[in-house]
């Protein structure tokens, strides 16, 4: 993720963007304020220079992340952070994939077993959860997104394709971060 491209380039600027639209969907997805000191610590770290700091809290909080998701009664959320996240890499990943394009590039994109589970897991949300707007929304373009990954096996996702998925999942980042509540 850009995040993670930010630490490598040591570019606290990108970072701490990063970080800010990390924290803004957090919160909209229901992330609570204390689950997103680590973050913050990476952050401060980071601005103040202590690389090896920003890993190694990069780390704890990746390992919180995961224990947190791991909890009984989570699987909601593991299921919104996830279908969160992928849409996030394949926009990251379509991006790159429109400046290089080739058939083979294109299959970094080619996860259609995985988009029809995510798909599954959020249409089996709670009531509530699954009625949100902007799960409502997700759905929608995890669905989208099947369709258009859904390739054979040895063919690439044309580049007018890999081109639309960079501009779903760009409108779906967009409308995350303005959607107020």
């Amino acid at each position: 993720s850009d995040g993670v491209i930010a630490i490598q380039a040591r570019d606290v600027e990108v970072l701490n963007a990063t970080s800010s639209d990390i924290e803004s969907m957090a919160e909209k997805l229901g992330v609570e304020a204390g689950q997103l000191l680590r973050a913050k610590k990476v952050r401060s770290y980071a601005n103040r220079n202590k690389w090896n700091r920003v890993f190694l809290e990069l780390g704890y909080l990746q390992k919180d992340v995961m224990d947190t998701m791991a909890k009984e009664g989570n699987s909601d959320r593991r299921a919104i952070t996830i279908a969160s996240g992928w849409l996030q890499g394949a926009n990251i990943v379509s991006g790159v994939v429109q400046l290089n394009y080739s058939q083979e590039t294109s299959g970094l994109l080619r996860e259609p077993l995985l988009v029809k589970q995510m798909i599954s897991d959020i249409e089996n949300l709670k009531e509530q959860k699954r009625n949100d707007v902007v799960i409502v929304k997700m759905l929608g373009v995890l669905k989208q997104m099947a369709e258009i990954i859904d390739v054979p096996l040895n063919s690439g996702i044309p580049e007018d394709k890999v081109k639309e998925i960079h501009e779903i999942t760009s409108q779906f980042t967009k409308e995350v971060l303005t959607n107020k509540r």
